[in-house]
């Protein structure tokens, strides 16, 4: 009884500190599952609207969600969320919890006992858990890390059953928190500037976008919320917002909401006076442009970068606003990657970082212990530091799982290379990092720093049976993309019993990208996999000419594109592959002899929508001998292509004989094809694009101007191959060959 009187006390003490402070406060319960139930329910009883986050169910007076639904949990607020962790651990609802919670509130953490944590057989491994590979194959590490971390925090009260219970921690309180009384609008100074600065955006000089950063709780998307009120009280409008959801938004609709109380007020619409303001999905106003007098993209590191790129240049006015350290994505990789394409395109973009919280107050325990556990802070070494180690000179080294448990200044810089690297890095990530049974970590030190890192998985070596089902479509196991996607997509059954490694990251350093790093990691892998007679290595990444163009120098190349855009990087999946055996060398001639004949096909459907140049990086690296026979040109074909060209032939009537010749270009003398040339032949001939189709993507009137540059085009290319061209043809047409075209 005592105990209980102790843990009520503890209880009352740590709320009253919370909501007098403004600040939250994170709890630890640690012991069975029934102690920590009973322990939490009376932890809540005094507080209403509470979050329960489990597999399981939901208990006592409580909204109840399950930890992959951490997007339902964009766009709502609680006085408290507990997380159960004995129904499995996701560390992306811890970092999605942890931005939920109202300044006063309480983030309770339910888990099994803290020193026997990581032998817990949780069921959210399932996550990280190829075929072939039990939970009992994950040795715990991350588990092992967070319990070390609360047992060392200071951001946290952990109450352990069996244990006394620990007296209150005095938390250091902010005392800069007031807001100005000058302004009603705006509670911090920061906020003030960004208001400012948006509405700069709307009514100053065109093409000067506008990027604001900040941690969770800053009131950015309140910032946007003010900001288009006062530009609908203006009448400048419409205004147009964008987010990866719609519930993402919410918070802007709300601020704008509350200074617009006259205004016709609908889901995601703002009608005030002539003026609206109004949500619109990103992919749909990037194939949609729509009149805006101002653009504003909110988690805008969660939206795949070719459709930022996209919106950036439709638009004149244009915010583009992000969290820096969330459980969506990083913003960091997208401060960072974005910042060439906001450098390039729009020279005099401006950056605004909103540093003072406005939820909760300064120096806040959840949101401390959330950043350590999560290593949302994580970030790889300074520009300068990196540069300067060990006089350039590195090393690669494979690293364990139990070095990066043991080294938080290791696993620190590893982790914020990662997620520098690639978008929408998560906190699942790292524990994926830190627990994947069949993971191999490659790392390039430059001294005592790290300069680049690979990440590969093993995949493959299923039974015949699985790989008949599989081949089939009647099986989809977890992991082995490669095996899956070439016995599937591919049509070869065999693919799967084959073995071999997969990249799954691939990441240099910013500061010393293009220095030839990354293909000198590859090496070192493509050598470790040859060691341990694997039959291919391979990777799967959003395609662009760059990337492929890496993958090729290295030796792997395409044997499949995804006919549908990958929803991190906005772009189509490539596979690539190098074949280390004779088993996979035969499998590997199979599939890209497909692959080959089968691309120009798609182009005209479910490829439609690929970018020309990337057709063209697809159909050059291609060349084939089987393609070559395919596409070689007949007497009949330079007649058709010479007679369009230069006359004026049909198009329908030489249609066969112009692709033929622009595959053939493509396949031999790409770089000789000019961007506008190439934009306006691929959309029509291998696309099936409409004449008004391709009048919009080349700025041309109409299709008497797409033809005429069509002419032009196929002119081009015969005079790319005209030393091919058949004697008896070249006689034939000699005078149209002289004359200028029609």
């Amino acid at each position: 009884m005592a105990l209980a009187d102790s843990f009520d006390t503890l209880i009352s003490n740590l709320i009253n500190q919370a909501r007098t402070s403004r600040q939250r406060r994170a709890l630890v319960l640690s012991g069975s599952h029934p102690w920590c139930l009973t322990h939490a329910i009376a932890a809540i009883a005094d507080i209403d609207d509470t979050l329960w986050i489990s597999n399981t169910s939901g208990h006592g007076n409580t909204t109840h969600f399950k930890p992959g639904q951490t997007q339902q949990l964009l766009g709502t607020e609680g006085n408290a969320v507990i997380i159960d962790a004995h129904s499995g651990f996701n560390p992306n609802a811890l970092g999605a919890a942890s931005g939920i919670i109202r300044a006063g509130g309480l983030l309770i953490l339910l888990c099994p006992p803290l020193d026997n944590w990581h032998r817990h057989n949780d069921p959210e491994y399932s996550a990280i858990l190829s075929h072939g590979c039990a939970p009992e194959d994950i040795q715990g590490h991350f588990l092992s890390r967070i319990a070390r971390l609360i047992k060392a925090s200071i951001h946290t009260i952990t109450v352990e059953e069996g244990l006394p219970v620990p007296s209150l921690p005095v938390y250091e309180t902010s005392t800069t928190d007031t807001w100005p009384d000058t302004d009603n609008l705006c509670r911090t100074d920061d906020q003030r500037k960004a208001v400012e600065a948006i509405l700069r955006v709307a009514t100053g000089h065109r093409r000067r976008p506008l990027v604001i950063t900040a941690d969770r709780g800053r009131g950015k998307s309140a910032s946007l919320g003010i900001a288009a009120a006062q530009l609908l009280q203006q009448g400048i409008g419409p205004l147009l917002v964008t987010a990866p959801q719609p519930e993402a938004v919410t918070s802007l609709f709300d601020q704008a909401t509350k200074l617009l109380p006259d205004a016709d007020i609908r889901r995601h619409r703002i009608q005030h006076n002539e003026t609206t303001l109004h949500f619109v999905a990103p992919d749909d106003l990037a194939q949609n442009p729509q009149e805006a007098a101002l653009v504003m993209v909110d988690e805008a590191a969660a939206i795949p970068a070719p459709l930022l790129s996209k919106l950036l240049k439709q638009h004149a006015r244009i915010v583009f606003s992000s969290t820096i350290h969330g459980y969506e994505g990083s913003g960091r990789g997208f401060a960072i990657r974005f910042r060439e394409t906001l450098d390039q395109t729009t020279p005099k973009w401006r950056h605004l970082t909103l540093d003072t919280p406005i939820r909760w107050a300064n120096g806040d325990p959840v949101e401390a212990l959330t950043f350590q556990l999560l290593q949302l802070n994580a970030s790889p070494s300074p520009d300068a530091m990196i540069k300067d180690s060990a006089n350039g000179l590195g090393s690669i080294v494979k690293l364990s799982q139990a070095q990066l448990a043991k080294d938080e200044a290791l696993l620190n810089e590893l982790f914020g290379l990662l997620v520098t690297a690639h978008y929408q890095t998560t906190p699942r990530d790292l524990q994926m990092l830190m627990d994947s049974p069949d993971l191999s970590i490659y790392v390039l030190f430059r001294g005592s720093h790290i300069a680049g890192t690979v990440l590969s998985v093993k995949e493959g070596g299923l039974c015949k049976t699985l790989a008949q089902a599989i081949w089939l479509g009647e099986r989809r196991l977890r992991g082995h993309l490669i095996p899956q996607s070439l016995a599937n997509h591919a049509g070869i059954a065999k693919a799967a019993e084959l073995t071999g490694e997969r990249i799954m990251r691939i990441a240099i350093h910013p500061a010393l990208r293009r220095l030839g790093l990354g293909k000198q990691l590859l090496e070192t892998v493509i050598t470790e996999c040859q060691r341990k007679n694997r039959d291919f290595i391979a990777s799967s990444f959003g395609a662009t000419p760059a990337l492929l163009n890496f993958w090729q120098i290295s030796g792997l190349t395409p044997l499949r594109l995804g006919s549908t855009r990958d929803t991190a990087s906005g772009e189509h999946s490539a596979l690539v592959m190098l074949s280390l055996s004779e088993a996979a060398s035969r499998i590997h001639t199979l599939a890209r002899k497909r692959f080959i004949q089968q691309l120009p096909i798609l182009m005209s459907d479910s490829l439609r929508d690929i970018e020309p140049s990337l057709a063209a990086a697809l159909l050059s690296e291609t060349s084939h001998s089987s393609a070559m026979e395919h596409d070689r040109l007949t007497e009949q074909d330079w007649l058709d292509s010479i007679s369009f060209a230069y006359s004026n032939r049909t198009y329908d009537g030489c249609v066969l004989a112009i692709e033929k010749m622009l595959l053939k270009a493509l396949r031999t003398k790409p770089a000789h094809i000019a961007p506008e040339i190439l934009t306006l032949l691929v959309r029509k001939v291998l696309q099936k694009y409409s004449w008004q189709e391709v009048a919009n993507q080349c700025q041309l009137s109409g299709e008497k101007a797409v033809v005429a540059q069509l002419r032009r085009g196929v002119r081009h290319l015969i005079e790319l191959h005209l030393s091919e061209c058949p004697t008896p043809v070249r006689e034939k047409l000699h005078p149209l060959l002289n004359r200028q075209p029609i």
